[in-house]
């Protein structure tokens, strides 16, 4: 005779499978919260790398082609990835601001990316030919092709295929497609990351009345400054950017910097533009009296004999307390 077990009580095996149920409930809320909780580190960690931008949270401004004068745009604020980018008309469409972020394990290299669509400049398959237009793409780090070089030109360089990000023949046409090419001195390969006026001013002479300017807007390094009645014209508008020792004094026409004709030291030298640099020429230090001392010479930047004629050329001379070497910015 085969003796049965005793049936469980019912109330007993209920509560059993409860809770087994609810083991199997707890295991699901749990593994649910280890994965949410990776997915928040792995943003946490993609933020840290990808989507801090290298001064300032909010630091975006529009890439200005110092050719033609239009800004690098997405067009039609597409956000889809392989876009081919384009110039345009500058405006205050957020498809036209971007932001460099530094690009971890690549020293000072960038990636850049659009405030609008979130993805970052690329070269499409890799590519090292000339004339491959540049697209957008998901910031992924994952290669060099989304990997660009600012140097002291202003060229943007990407380090896959050392070529420059270039406006093909120098169009000064909206819709032109943007596109990388061997690098060279041309004017269409320089791109001035400005944030509006807010960032630069007008340079006025107290003694003359008048404002530093970069003649017609010359893209040339070597042009001589001169004074001219003051405009809302770009070439009339000064960045001052800090750095070790003093200031960089960048024009917003030419994205060039303020420098002395020849590294010279001696009076009466030539106030020029050239491609900015870290030689001390170009470093300006601004005092208490508004004048701006060169740093190399120690001369200060003036007017000669404080006229008054529109076109008189910028030069340096010893600082003094004459109101041709006073400037409000």
């Amino acid at each position: 005779m085969t003796i049965k077990p005793p049936r469980e009580d019912p109330s007993t095996e209920t509560e059993r499978l409860l809770d087994v149920m609810h083991m199997k409930k707890l295991t699901r809320v749990l593994t649910a919260a280890a994965t949410a909780l990776c997915a928040v580190a792995a943003a946490m960690v993609w933020g840290l790398v990808f989507s801090t931008p290298a001064s300032a949270e909010d630091d975006w401004r529009n890439l200005n082609n110092v050719n033609s004068e239009k800004c690098l745009a997405v067009p039609n604020s597409s956000t889809a990835n392989g876009t081919g980018l384009i110039q345009w008309a500058c405006n205050d469409n957020s498809d036209q601001d971007w932001t460099l972020v530094r690009a971890e394990g690549y020293g000072d290299r960038y990636i850049i990316r659009n405030r609008f669509s979130l993805k970052c400049l690329a070269m499409p398959n890799a590519s090292t030919a000339n004339g491959t237009q540049v697209i957008q793409w998901t910031c992924d780090g994952g290669g060099d092709e989304q990997v660009w070089i600012r140097d002291s030109w202003n060229r943007l360089r990407n380090l896959h295929s050392d070529r420059c990000l270039a406006v093909p023949n120098a169009s000064t046409a909206d819709g032109t497609e943007v596109v990388q090419w061997t690098c060279s001195e041309s004017a269409d390969q320089r791109w001035a990351w400005f944030d509006d006026d807010a960032v630069s001013a007008r340079m006025h002479n107290m003694g003359t009345g008048m404002c530093l300017a970069n003649p017609n807007a010359d893209p040339s390094g070597g042009t001589v400054m001169i004074q001219w009645s003051c405009s809302n014209s770009k070439s009339n508008y000064w960045a001052l950017q800090a750095v070790t020792g003093g200031y960089r004094i960048i024009n917003k026409a030419s994205g060039h910097c303020l420098a002395i004709a020849g590294v010279s030291q001696t009076n009466g030298a030539k106030v020029i533009q050239w491609p900015c640099g870290d030689g001390a020429e170009q470093i300006w230090v601004r005092d208490e009296f508004d004048r701006f001392q060169n740093k190399n010479s120690g001369r200060c930047l003036a007017i000669p004999s404080t006229s008054t004629t529109a076109g008189t050329e910028a030069i340096q001379w010893t600082c003094s307390d004459s109101a041709s070497q006073l400037w409000l910015w």
